[in-house]
């Protein structure tokens, strides 16, 4: 299993990031090549500044790590306008809104944020409250994406959020939110104890997650969905948990939330993991807690061939094949655990019948 950290530039840069002063132009060159591939320019290029290390590396190198850091910023003063509009928007409600994943690290100035490029924008918000909350944006300006009857009732009656929409000025995407997994999952967070406990910013009419909760969410997506962003996904938890992770309490509210939302296996997967690809620090008797939620021998042996692969950054031609393989697998184990069998295989007839069914040439 540790063949491929060892051996992948771009993990080593993560683990290590003090040996990047050592390395010579071609290897910079590979390490970018890579970093760029997988969309971590500028999450490299603020570790490194964070670090005290970026002034020196070679000056070509820094360029461009700098350049993308620099994007990176521009796209989070976007973020943070939109989240402007949308409390603007949304302050005739009586109710916080509850800031997600990107949004939530950007606002609570959390370490994930630096270097991170952001698409869209999510949001949680009560599911009695939620259509109102949609109707208030689209008087506001947003709009919804187009999508077929089906799909709209896909997203409404079984996901955990509704069709997503998006501003036509600002193209930011916001996903609207009223709990952390699909309704269908085979998981069942509490989302009563998602609110109650969430943790309120500056200003008062938003939240983000709880510690241990925005933990939880963040590797919930990952092992169970969010493949072919991964290594972004498994790098915040990372990151979360070396900054959380100083406070003692948090390690005991962990698992104590791990508990609370039948997140065991998915505890687990997180520490396994980001312990494995990244060099994450984690308590030893916490480990020693979390192994109750490992799958059994077989499982875990067949999960750790998909994962690692899934997760480290492809530098050849063999490993992308593998990757793509890997991310392929995990996909289709992702809807396996987002739906009941039925549903699934209703909905995979429909959606293979759709692929096959000629479109309307006459259609705009």
């Amino acid at each position: 299993m540790n063949a491929v950290p060892d051996s992948n530039p771009l993990l080593l840069a993560l683990r290590d990031p003090s040996s990047l002063i050592e390395l010579d132009d071609k290897a910079w060159q590979g390490l970018l090549d890579i970093a760029r591939h997988n969309g971590l320019l500028a999450k490299l290029a603020a570790i490194l500044e964070g670090r005290g290390i970026l002034s020196r590396i070679p000056a070509k190198a820094r360029t461009l790590l700098e350049e993308s850091h620099v994007f990176a910023l521009h796209n989070q003063k976007n973020i943070f306008f939109e989240v402007n509009r949308l409390v603007r928007a949304l302050s005739q409600f009586d109710m916080p809104i509850i800031l997600l994943k990107g949004g939530a690290y950007l606002m609570a100035d959390l370490p994930p944020a630096r270097g991170r490029f952001m698409s869209d924008l999510d949001i949680m918000v009560p599911r009695d409250k939620i259509v109102s909350v949609e109707q208030a944006l689209l008087a506001a300006g947003w709009q919804r994406a187009r999508m077929e009857e089906y799909d709209e009732r896909y997203y409404r009656e079984w996901m955990h959020e509704i069709p997503p929409i998006w501003h036509p000025e600002r193209r930011v995407v916001v996903d609207i939110h009223h709990t952390i997994v699909p309704v269908t999952s085979r998981y069942k967070p509490n989302t009563e104890a998602l609110f109650s406990d969430a943790v309120e910013l500056e200003n008062p009419l938003l939240k983000v997650l709880c510690p241990a909760d925005m933990v939880l969410h963040s590797a919930v997506h990952l092992f169970n969905d969010e493949f072919r962003s991964g290594l972004r996904e498994l790098i915040d938890i990372h990151q979360l948990l070396e900054h959380f992770g100083k406070d003692n309490q948090f390690w005991t509210d962990l698992l104590d939330r791990a508990h609370l939302h039948g997140l065991g296996r998915t505890l687990f997967y997180l520490l396994r993991y980001s312990s494995r690809l990244l060099g994450t620090w984690i308590p030893d008797d916490v480990q020693e807690f979390a192994r109750d939620g490992s799958p059994r021998t077989i499982i875990r042996v067949l999960m750790d061939a998909l994962i690692v692969p899934a997760l480290s950054p492809a530098s050849t031609k063999g490993m992308k094949r593998l990757r793509a393989f890997a991310v392929w697998l995990l996909y289709v184990r992702s809807h396996w655990l987002r739906m009941p069998p039925l549903l699934l295989a209703a909905h995979l007839i429909r959606k293979a019948f759709r692929r096959l069914t000629p479109k309307d040439k006459t259609e705009p």
